[in-house]
Parts: structure tokens; sequence; C-alpha cells
């Protein structure tokens, strides 16, 4: 049985001006496979797993946490000293280099996220550097957003990685937590998110989808997207944003076995 293809309402564009408070980066750490970025706050102490989120135990000070590659693991010296964190092997059997993060008083927020992908087609991003890899999907996704802004006169979209790395966490976790929405399972808003992942913008939107079957393509998200009547193609060819980040993620929703959720984040600074 397929899933229907659906779309929550989009996030309407605006032009609030959001910077991040209190936030710090301890440490951004790029292994072969996977990201992990890891993010303190000074007066927080709580540990949340993203990807790697299906449980954490504790004893005598040594905190291991098990999730969905099944070899995630956090030790840590003491409650208020270093954490390894340690990402395990991606699905391909690679090893994930291990991130070390010391920091007082913190909280630690673990991002899995792999970075290479079989099939995968690097890109340029907004701001140089090394460039992005995106999964078939995600890249088909944006050549047919740029296809179609082309053909109404609108400026291509270049790919952000911060946008990316939110897009593909929120999809994530919609999967995780069996649900579908613009806020995520713990009511963070969507500015929150993008401000947490280290997007300051002066505009954003955000558009969504999830199907199965024969309506998981790309093709299908798009289709519905500019037959829709409650805004997203108006975010989708909004000439105003010149920034993207898709994330594509495949799993389970609501006992449909490979599920493709999309959630689409744009922005301008």
């Amino acid at each position: 049985m397929e899933l229907p293809n659906l779309a929550g309402p989009p996030i309407p564009p605006t032009n609030k001006v959001s910077t991040p408070t209190g936030d710090v980066v301890i440490e951004n750490a790029f292994g072969g496979t996977f990201s992990d970025n890891i993010r303190g706050n000074q007066y927080q102490n709580r540990l949340v797993g993203n990807a790697c989120n299906d449980g954490i135990t504790g004893s005598g000070g040594v905190d291991s946490m098990f999730g969905s590659d099944g070899d995630d693991t956090i030790d840590a010296i003491d409650s208020l000293g270093d954490a390894v964190i340690d990402c395990g092997e991606d699905p391909d059997g690679q090893d994930v280099d291990t991130v070390y993060a010391d920091q007082a008083d913190s909280a630690v927020i673990i991002n899995c996220e792999r970075t290479s992908f079989a099939g995968g087609v690097n890109v340029t991003t907004c701001i140089g550097g090394p460039p992005i890899q995106l999964t078939a999907n995600e890249k088909r996704t944006l050549d047919l957003h740029n296809q179609e802004r082309a053909a109404n006169g609108r400026p291509r979209l270049c790919v952000h990685p911060a946008l990316t790395n939110a897009a593909r966490s929120h999809s994530q976790e919609m999967l995780d937590l069996d649900y579908f929405a613009h806020n995520s399972f713990n009511g963070e808003t969507f500015d929150a998110r993008l401000i947490r992942f280290g997007y300051s913008y002066s505009k954003r939107g955000e558009i969504l989808y999830r199907g199965s079957g024969t309506l998981a393509s790309p093709e299908s998200a798009f289709k519905w997207w500019m037959k829709s009547t409650e805004g997203h193609r108006e975010i989708l060819l909004n000439s105003d944003y010149l920034e993207v980040g898709i994330g594509v993620r495949t799993g389970t929703y609501q006992d449909h076995a490979g599920t493709n959720m999309y959630t689409v984040d744009f922005g301008v600074r």
C-alpha cells in the first residue's frame, strides 16, 4: 500500500532577523562518512541524539547510547568533563571518526549525519570551500527547483551547508519519531532549528513532503508542491530566496516502509 503524497502547510516568508543567543560551537568535525556536529550551551545540561537517539543509559559515569547503527557510544569521563562520541559504522561498513568534546557544564547535541552517499553528487556551495555531496534524490530535487525557477525568471538557488544539515536532520527526526510537522518533536520552532544549525537569516521559508512507493520520487514531491493551493508554489518560486538546503531521508513512517521524507529550507541572509 502506498502512502498518500502529503505535505503540510508551508512556513510563510518572514523578514524577522534572528541571531543565535547562548549557544557556542564546541567542535565541528567531519569524518569520512558522517559529520558529527557538537554544540554546547553553558546553561543547560542535557544530551540530545539525532539519528543515534534510540536510548541513553548510564552507570557509574559512563554513558552508552545505542542508535540506529547499533554501535554508538558516549563515554563521559565525568559529569563536567570530556565526552567521546562514536557514531560507529555507516551502512556500508565504513568506520566513522570519533569526535572529542571538552567543555564543562555543557549541553551536547550529537548529529551523526552521513556526508557521503552511494550515487551521491558533489555540488558547490554558497559559501565556497569544499563541495557538499547530495544524494541522488536531493540533487534531483535541487535541479527541479532551479529548472522551474529559471523558466519563471527567478534566480538560481545555491546550496548552503547549514540549511542542508537542518533539512536533513528534520527529515530524519520525522521518520525516527513518526510525526510530520514544521516544528521539531520537542516543540523547537523552524526558526530556532535554523539558528541552532548556524544559519542566521533575514528571510526564510520551508516546504515539506512525504510519500512512498510511486509517490516517493522527487518528481512526485515537486508536482505536489507546484499544484498546492497552500502557498508551496509561491515559496518555491519566491525570487527573494537565494540559498537552499534539501534533506531527503528514507525510512518507515506509520508502518509504510520505503517512505521518502522531504524537507526543503529556503533562506537569504
